[in-house]
């Protein structure tokens, strides 16, 4: 009866984790669908938005909206510049998926020390929000912060798939999933639509960095790297490029990893989505929504 009540209880976390690897599991999944690379640094951009918004409250003595919405734009800015001056010429110039993904994981190594370099190795607090309950059921609580979280993921996966459906650009990125050669000779300019991908994934990375700052309490230069040991899992259980299986996949391994921890300790939680996905390989190697090609399913 007890653990009943421990489970009911660490809902609302579970689910604000849910909500915060969606985000960064479906950017995952976005930069490899519209380049077919698994881009390893994407941890350190969730790392960034997190210290982009603290440098910005304290040092620039900004409000912490608007300091966390400024935060959010460099780092998709910075995705931008990942992708269009480091891993695309190294694409274009190697015929091995590998060799983007190793840059992209130099790339990682790099950031993660030069985060330490900049702002020393300690661990920072950020007060974005109110903390006090908004919702209590019993022993399912939410607080005002954790309520503000679930929000921004819902409103942002809206307002993704309103691209992805309604746009020029929505379309123009579907086009170059399915076939890029041909997208190319149908007029369209793939490496702007590629870029502006990347800055989307880059901007959907920085508010998942910014609510996992505020679910977790502290940020270090170890924020984002360790929660790609969920994304990864996640992007890879839900069908790599489907944005639905990023986010079913985001939940398993959200639900999963956290419950496990009261079952089991906490430090089974990576162990725990590193088994599913080991399953999920096993009895349909595609993942959940298995897929045509690498088609982006967001758009169907």
């Amino acid at each position: 009866m007890a653990t009943l009540h421990l489970f009911i209880a660490d809902l609302a976390f579970a689910s604000v984790i849910a909500a915060v690897l969606g985000l960064a599991t479906v950017a995952f999944s976005l930069q490899y669908a519209v380049s077919n690379v698994l881009n390893l640094a994407l941890g350190e951009l969730l790392t960034m938005a997190a210290y982009f918004a603290y440098a910005g409250s304290r040092y620039g003595h900004l409000p912490v909206w608007l300091a966390g919405l400024i935060a959010i734009l460099m780092v998709g800015v910075c995705s931008v510049g990942l992708n269009h001056f480091l891993i695309a010429p190294f694409s274009r110039r190697s015929t091995s998926a590998f060799t983007p993904m190793i840059v992209t994981f130099a790339v990682s190594a790099v950031l993660e020390h030069l985060v330490v370099a900049v702002f020393g190795p300690n661990s920072f607090t950020l007060q974005l929000g109110n903390t006090s309950t908004a919702i209590r059921l019993g022993d399912f609580a939410l607080s005002w912060n954790e309520l503000v979280t679930i929000a921004m993921a819902i409103v942002a996966m809206v307002l993704l798939q309103v691209v992805l459906k309604r746009t020029l650009l929505g379309k123009a990125m579907r086009a170059i999933v399915d076939n890029r050669s041909l997208a190319r000779a149908c007029g369209i300019r793939t490496n702007r639509v590629t870029d502006l991908a990347w800055f989307i994934s880059g901007c959907l990375a920085g508010i998942a960095g910014l609510a996992l700052l505020v679910s977790t309490g502290t940020g270090n230069s170890l924020l984002g790297t360790s929660f790609l040991l969920f994304i990864i899992p996640a992007a890879f259980l839900g069908g790599m490029g489907s944005m639905y299986g990023a986010m079913i996949g985001a939940v398993v391994i959200a639900f999963a990893s956290d419950w496990s921890s009261i079952l089991f300790g906490s430090q089974y939680k990576v162990v725990i989505g590193l088994v599913l996905l080991l399953l999920i390989f096993f009895v349909r190697p595609s993942g959940i929504v298995a897929m045509p090609s690498r088609r982006w399913e967001g758009g169907k």
